[in-house]
């Protein structure tokens, strides 16, 4: 085996939908043009070994599983990854319109969701992983927009022109509330999240310890 192909990162984007990884395993349920492996991720254990995985991306899949998985996906994730290992997930806050009104979503996601992953409670005693980020996105942030991840924009369906018009027209109303937003999600999400019809989009990226 190479020196290359050795040292080479595991990147997995497990539910990758319609969008493509640069460099990455991009994991499906079914097959499809944009996948590279099928695997039904609601088979545990995963079929990846302990402490093999650099970095998994997890984008608009967690509100797809039932609500006794969530917490069995992040501790695979978990068992999975390297020490060091990224964890980037993405999915809908749980104020958005789509949260629960799509017909196949079935859980909701907030800043308190992902506070069980530092330990210390009755779900995980154990921290699991050190945060790096924690963001509410008003809109949901375009693949072309993603400063996180290295999309393949021609092998990825493109959502640049979903509601462009209404994305300009609403450009500095927008801008204004993503500042208030990160000035303090908690206040946020506890006060006014109401008042602007809700957050599209909640980002977390943490290490596993």
């Amino acid at each position: 085996m190479s020196n290359h192909n050795i040292n080479k990162k595991i990147i997995l984007n497990l539910g990758c939908g319609k969008t493509y990884i640069k460099d990455a395993i991009n994991v499906d349920f079914g097959e499809t043009k944009y996948c590279d492996q099928v695997v039904d991720l609601n088979q545990i254990p995963w079929i990846w070994a302990n402490n093999s995985v650099d970095e998994i991306y997890m984008l608009h899949i967690l509100e797809h599983f039932d609500i006794d998985m969530r917490i069995k996906i992040f501790k695979e994730a978990y068992r999975i990854l390297k020490t060091g290992g990224l964890l980037h997930v993405q999915c809908p806050h749980h104020t958005s319109m789509l949260a629960l009104t799509c017909p196949d979503h079935k859980t909701v996601y907030g800043t308190a969701t992902f506070g069980f992953l530092e330990g210390g409670d009755y779900i995980s005693p154990k921290s699991l992983f050190k945060k790096e980020l924690i963001k509410i996105n008003y809109l949901m942030m375009l693949h072309t927009e993603n400063k996180y991840i290295n999309f393949d924009m021609k092998k990825t369906e493109s959502d640049q022109g979903k509601h462009s018009v209404m994305r300009k027209i609403l450009k500095p109303f927008s801008s204004l509330v993503q500042f208030l937003i990160n000035s303090s999600p908690i206040i946020f999400e506890r006060c006014w999240c109401y008042w602007v019809g809700g957050a599209d989009e909640i980002i977390y990226r943490g290490r596993k310890i």
